[in-house]
């Protein structure tokens, strides 16, 4: 666990915890990820958007990323990698 965690900010501040304090102990924290693996995690989680029923996606799309439907880039970018 050497890798930096992917919310760590400037100035050694926590982007996930309420207090914002980041006392670099990885091996203790249970939101410890590496920025790599915070990565993947987000397009597997898109990717599982975009199998979702066009109605969902739109609702999704419209709540929380102001009508764009990020995932269609991320599927197109997964399909292409496992070919």
């Amino acid at each position: 666990m050497n890798e930096k965690c992917f919310a760590l900010r400037p100035e050694k501040k926590c982007a996930i915890t309420v207090c914002g304090v980041c006392n670099g102990n990885y091996n203790k924290c249970p939101f410890y990820k590496p920025k790599w693996m915070a990565v993947r995690d987000t397009k597997r989680c898109l990717y599982r958007i975009s199998e979702l029923k066009p109605e969902t996606q739109k609702k999704i799309a419209d709540k929380y990323y102001h009508g764009e439907r990020i995932w269609e880039r991320i599927r197109h970018e997964l399909l292409a990698g496992a070919s």
